[in-house]
Formats: C-alpha cells, structure tokens, sequence
C-alpha cells in the first residue's frame, strides 16, 4: 500500500508475462520480508502479508522459487512512520541535533533525527508507567551529557499532574499530583517552563468557575523533588496572589530566572504579562494599548533575555515583541516568509541555532517547523507529508489501471502553498508523488467539476465538465489541448441541464454518462450528441434530493447514485430511466450515515459507499446486506480497520484488482489528502498530501 499507516499490508503478483495469467502453480516458495504471505482467494495471481508498524524507512525483499528452480527476486522501500495530530511542547537538542515534540492527540512523545524521521519516545506502546495525557513539553537535559539515561523530558498532563519521561526508555515517572477538581471547575492547565537545573515548574493555568460564573488566570509553581505545589499568582475574586492587572486566560509562560521574573500571554486580552515570582505582582507589557503591531493572541512564547525579546506563537502567525517597549512585528505568517502554511501554531522553542525558531502547528495540517527570523522562510521538519510535488485541494480522482496511478483533478480552489486555477496531475502510488500533468490559467480556465480518466494501454486523455460553459471537455495529457467534445453548438439533443457532480465513461458504448443535480444524462464521444436518461423536471417520481456520486454497473444496465439529501442510494436502468431505491439510507449494520459518493468493487460484489463520518460501507448486491469495512475518526467502539484517522470520504476510485480504494479526506477535520484503504482488511494509509 505505501504511506503512512499503524501496518502495513504489501502484496505481490506472480504473473506470466507472455499470457499475462497467474502462474502461482509454477511457485515452489515465495516470502515477503523473510515471511510467508498468503495467496488471495479472489484473485489467485496475489499474494499479501500484513507487517506491524516500525519507525523510518523499512526495506521489503520479495523471494520467489518456481519449481524450475529459477530464483527472482524484488525490493520495496517506503516510509512507515506514526502520524502526528496536535504537536506541542517543542524542543531542540543541541547535541544531537535532534528535535522532539509532544502530540496531545495521541498521547506520543516524537524524536524527529537529522534525517527527519520519527521515532516514538514514549507513547502508548513505548515505556512503561502511567499513561500521558499531554498538554505541554520540555526537555530537561543535563549540562554535561555523558549518559544518554539522564536525559529526560518534563511533561505537564492535562489533570495537572507533571511527569519524567526518559528519553532513551520513554519510562515514565509521576512527579506531582493535582487534587482532582469538584465539578464546576475545570483544571485549565495551558503551559509550563523548567528552571535551569529542572527542580521546579511554573505553570499557567485558567480556571473557570461555572457556578460564580467567573474565569481567572494564575500561576502554580510545582516543586518536582517533593511533589509540592503553590499558587504564586492569581486574578481570583476570593483568593487573589498578587496585585495588578486581571489575567483573563493564561497560556504561554515563559521564564526569566536571573530576574526572577515570569511572562504569561493572556489569549483573551490578547497581551503579555510581566509576573514578579517574589510576590505574584503583574504588569502587562504588550497588548492591551501597549506597543503596536498585530495582536498578541499567543498560545506559547519564549524570552530572549539577552536581546531583550520575547517571540510569541500566535494562532496564525509568529510575533517578535520588544520587553522595552511592548512593540510587536511579525516574524512569519500567511503573507511573510516563503514555504509551508502555519495554521494555528501551538507551541515554540529555540530552533537549531540562534537565528531559527523551532514552531509547531496543528488543525488541519500538524507540522513541526524551522522559522527564519530574518526572512520568516519556513522549513518543514516533520509533518504527514506523503510524496512530493504541489499541495492542492483533489476534488476528483481516476485509477489507471496500466500505469497503478491516480489521476487527479483540482477544481480551481488553490494549493496550501499559493498555487491557483484547475490543474490535473498524477499522483504515484508507490512514494505519494504529485506532477502535474496540465495547469489551466484561473482567468481562461474551464471551471472543472467531473472528471474521469479513460482506461487503455495509454491513460492519456481525462475527460472535464467545464461549469462556466456547460461544455464537456477532454485533455491530452501530453499535449495539454482540450478538444470540446460536447455543448450547446456541438452535438444535437437537449442542452446540459443543472450542474454536473460526478461522470464516468461507458466504454462499452463509447458515451460519458454525467451525473447532473436534477438527472442523469448521457453523450455520445463520437459526435457530442445528449441523451437524457432521467430529468426530475420531465420524470415522475421518485425524485433525485442532492445527489453525489455516481458508479456504472454496466454488465446490470444500471447506474448508483448516492444522494446525502435523502440519505440513501439510488439504482436507475441506463435504458429506460427508471428508478428504484437500492438503499434507503446507509448505515452498515449500525447508525444511519450520509453518503459522499460510491465506487463500484466488482470482484468484491459489493458497492462501497463514503459517508461524511469517514466509514466506508459495503453493501452486497445481491443480498443488499451491509456493513462497515473501516471506521472514521469517530468511532469509539467496534471500530473497523487500523491506521489513520479518517473524517470524511469523498471521490472514491477502486484499483485494477478490487484490493485498494482511494479516496480524498476534505473533511472538517480531516487529514486534506489521499486515502488507501485496503479491501481485505480496512487498513487506512495515507497515500499522499
């Protein structure tokens, strides 16, 4: 499968290339990675093997002895690797050269090497001791690093609670405790920094009082060697600590320890604090009409004592702030610095050296990122990233079957890294890569909503429906020319009648069938001539609600169309028009979901349904039976399928041997890539982002 997964599933085939059929017979052994792969049932020419995650880049031999006793062999290398959710509490090692970070969406502690991959340092299957529930991170190394066993990291939980963790054995060791809230306060614990010799923390923490309707902000200190802890700051009504102005919302905190001094960004007024630790007394020096520049809104900082400036995570952008005088300039954001996009950045630290900061961000894109202070140029350190090549938006996707590629289409909305218009690419499945094929000019470009690649020896032509002129449209490849090949002035028959959501070719009868939001039509490729097969103005009902996706089954005569407005799908005779509930609503045996499209598995004899809650649902064709083939992010229990997180499923493609399904995650918050499902065992992988 490639890319990013919790396991791995390879398959190998073993065919005749003179006859192009299985030539299993002839095996004498055959091994994958030193292991005995097992022969698929439904397709004799395929062997597979499921391999556990591991870390980094892992090498795959194939071996297989004919009972001629010739030998062949063959190799895969790919990258197989944890992925992250909501990264904070980063740091540099200065030594190493390594970076770490914490992710509060999978309770994991991360290494980041030099060569930018991932090792898990401690996590849910990594060390041994309490389990983390994380919100912040620092590294408490020794000054002198001669043994790797002292090396530990300080782990602030979500409770209150503060941990050791070793780096070396990912061991994890409780240092204090937090007296369990009563109900209607919640813990609010944000952030927290180390003293140089790691004995104590300050952390900031907001609470809010639901019964008194009240939220403040305070500063704990925790002794790490006893256990103790005390408030050295606090906006309380009842037990104020300190004088000065109100904290809000305390998040960030960083220290000053030669001053003995504290700063606190307050996300609610948008300001920085100044926190005397001797008495808890509180002055704001930036924000709150103090200094210009953009508002503070800082999730994390750090104090550059030395140059008298602190550097704020600020949502969507880096900020440089003058202790002096409370001015605020931007280090990098949406439209300073080249590279990757910062979305809401979690947390920062010291980067490799003094002119880099080390930044995290997370929602839809989680990363870890160098920022240069000068230019506010972003490189990436470690992300989900999967292939190379320009980040769009896919709004459909084609299999081609003769090169194991997808082709997929961007309908104009824009890349993550600034790219616009509708662009087609191929997307290689075996490393994630992207290239694009053809770039349309946004200003000329046909408004592409369908597409669909046409099988062959070739794959070199993409049929588009262009929403601007009610044209359809097929690009060479190769050449990059689009030839009209149906609209109002070619072709005889009805015009185009509503928006196009979805096509797919018959190459049986050499016509595209376009799947439009009141009814189905269909155009002969030869001269452009339309057909309608289904109008919800001129038909009787039942009637289509908001249709999605289409799939032909042309060996039945008969097309699905999935429909979120009525929650089912629905089979309509390619001949007649004629239509009939398939399904009334989708559900695979438990709750009632709503589809995004479907996709056809002829070998499986089922029709695989995406819904927006990212379960795939297999509904048998002929006993109209369904279940869940592999469970969304949401699930909680009986969940399906290992690997990714999956929000949504949408433009669904299924590959030459009904083994893996393609899909994009556009999900609120999903993942905003390529999905690989496997068939067999509804392992999710991310195929490329």
């Amino acid at each position: 499968m490639g890319g990013k997964l919790s396991s791995i599933a390879l398959s190998a085939r073993v065919l005749d290339l003179e006859s192009g059929e299985s030539a299993s017979r002839q095996l004498a052994s055959i091994t994958i990675g030193s292991q005995s792969p097992t022969e698929d049932a439904n397709s004799p020419s395929v062997w597979y093997l499921d391999s556990a995650i591991n870390e980094g880049s892992d090498a795959y031999t194939l071996s297989t002895q004919f009972v001629t006793g010739e030998i062949i062999e063959d190799s895969l290398s790919l990258k197989n690797e944890q992925l992250i959710a909501r990264p904070v509490g980063v740091t540099y090692d200065n030594l190493l050269g390594s970076s770490y970070f914490a992710d509060s969406g999978t309770e994991t502690i991360f290494e980041v090497g030099t060569d930018g991959s991932r090792r898990v340092v401690s996590g849910p299957s990594v060390g041994s001791g309490p389990a983390l529930g994380l919100i912040d991170m620092e590294q408490n190394f020794p000054e002198v690093r001669s043994n790797s066993a002292d090396d530990y990291f300080v782990v602030l939980n979500r409770d209150g609670s503060v941990y050791s963790v070793q780096r070396s054995t990912g061991d994890r060791t409780q240092l204090t405790t937090w007296p369990q809230p009563i109900p209607e306060i919640f813990a609010g614990f944000k952030r927290l920094t180390l003293t140089s010799s790691g004995g104590e923390a300050y952390v900031a923490r907001t609470v809010e009082k639901f019964g008194s309707n009240e939220t403040y902000g305070e500063i704990i200190k925790f002794d790490l060697l006893s256990g103790d802890h005390s408030v050295i700051s606090s906006s309380s009504s009842t037990s104020p600590v300190g004088a000065g102005p109100h904290m809000l919302s305390s998040f960030g905190i960083a220290l000053d320890e030669a001053n003995r001094q504290l700063y606190v960004g307050d996300i609610a007024y948008d300001s920085i604090f100044k926190v005397d630790i001797a008495n808890g007394d509180r002055t704001i020096i930036s924000g709150n009409c103090i200094g210009s520049g953009e508002p503070a809104s800082p999730t994390d900082l750090i104090v550059d004592v030395d140059s008298g400036q602190i550097y704020v995570a600020a949502v969507d952008n880096v900020l440089q702030v003058d202790i002096a005088t409370g001015n605020r300039s931007v280090v990098t954001s949406k439209t300073k610095g080249e590279g990757l996009q910062l979305e809401y950045s979690r947390s920062i630290s010291r980067g490799a050296d003094s002119d880099h900061l080390l930044v995290s961000g997370c929602l839809n894109d989680p990363m870890i990122m160098s920022v240069d202070i000068s230019t506010g140029d972003r490189t990436e350190i470690s992300s989900n990233h999967v292939g190379m090549g320009p980040r769009y938006k896919w709004d459909s996707m084609s299999y081609s079957r003769s090169t194991d590629r997808l082709l997929v289409i961007s309908e104009g909305g824009g890349s993550a890294l600034g790219e616009g218009g509708s662009v087609a690419a191929e997307i290689d499945l075996q490393n994630g890569n992207r290239a694009v094929v053809s770039h349309f000019d946004l200003k000329d470009s046909p408004r592409v909503v369908a597409s669909t690649i046409v099988p062959g020896d070739s794959d070199d032509h993409v049929y588009m429906f262009d929403e601007y002129s009610d044209r359809l449209l097929k690009l060479d490849l190769e050449s990059g020319e689009i030839e009209v090949i149906s609209a109002a002035d070619i072709g005889e028959g009805p015009e185009f009648f509503g928006l196009v959501e979805a096509m797919e070719l018959d190459a049986t009868d050499n016509r595209m069938v376009l799947l439009q939001r009141s009814g189905l039509m269909s155009v002969n490729l030869e001269n452009g001539d339309r057909e309608v097969i289904f109008d919800n103005h001129t038909g009787s009902a039942p009637y289509f609600d908001s249709v999605d996706g289409l799939a032909l089954d042309l060996a039945n005569n008969r097309v699905f169309v999935s429909d979120s407005g009525t929650g089912g799908i629905w089979q309509v005779n390619l001949t007649t028009g004629n239509r009939r509930t398939f399904a009334s609503s989708v559900h695979g045996g438990s709750n009632n979901q709503i589809p995004t499209d479907v996709a056809l598995d002829r070998i499986g004899n089922q029709l695989l349904v995406g819904t927006e809650s990212g379960n795939l649902v297999a509904i048998n064709l002929d006993s109209f039976s369904q279940s869940i083939l592999t469970s969304g992010r949401d699930c909680d229990t009986d969940c399906r399928g290992g690997g990714i997180a999956v929000a949504s499923l949408d433009s669904l493609a299924v590959d030459a041997e009904g083994r893996r399904l393609f899909a994009y995650d556009n999900g609120m918050f999903g993942i905003k890539g390529v999905v690989v499902i496997d068939l067999r065992s509804g392992q999710r992988a991310l195929a490329s982002k």
